[in-house]
């Protein structure tokens, strides 16, 4: 029987704006109806935000996307990580009204989770090398989640400033390119794990 304890961070990403916030301050909305966990091939609906948007934003779209990671237990034993990216639906929102492209801009807001998966799968990685050695684990797991965290953070930054929040069709064409070059790249260096 293998039991599994997970830590959820939420990752707040939105045109021109990014913010963190805790578990803690979460809807509290069942996580089995509220979340879309990472698939290839999935494409976001505008039905999948069912947020409430904030008026006093300047933004047309919000994407909320988290990590999930998982230490893993085999008879009370440490067995290793898994880690997931998810987008949480009722904390990501459209203010349809004032969106142009919708279809346009469900791919920008995509690419907000296609990042958040590269990093879930970057972590499990770093992660996988802590599977036997358990001397600093905890001080270990953690140092490696900041960084992970923060090399995520500054990605997502990257992609809304460099696409103008999608406004720049030329440099989102690149970025989408990209990013579906760093996931197949990432997915293949997991696999080999």
């Amino acid at each position: 029987m293998v039991r599994t304890f997970a830590l959820a961070i939420l990752l707040f990403f939105g045109l021109c704006s990014m913010s963190f916030q805790s578990a803690s301050h979460y809807s509290g909305i069942d996580p089995s109806i509220d979340t879309i966990q990472w698939r290839e091939g999935y494409v976001f609906h505008a039905s999948d935000f069912k947020g409430v948007p904030d008026r006093a934003s300047p933004h047309v779209a919000i994407s909320t996307t988290g990590i999930n990671y998982y230490l893993l237990y085999n008879a009370g034993k440490f067995a290793g990580f898994k880690a997931e990216a998810v987008f949480y639906r009722h904390e990501s929102w459209l203010k349809k009204e004032l969106i142009e492209n919708l279809s346009y801009t469900l791919k920008h807001e995509l690419g907000h989770f296609i990042i958040t998966e590269i990093y879930a799968l970057k972590l499990e990685s770093e992660l996988y090398k802590f599977r036997q050695d358990t001397t600093n684990r905890d001080v270990d797991i953690q140092n490696v989640y900041d960084a992970i965290i923060a090399s995520h953070h500054a990605m997502q930054q990257q992609y809304d400033s460099e696409t103008g929040n999608s406004t720049n069709s030329g440099k989102q064409r690149e970025w989408n390119k990209t990013i579906r070059l760093v996931l197949s790249t990432q997915m293949a260096f997991a696999q080999r794990q």
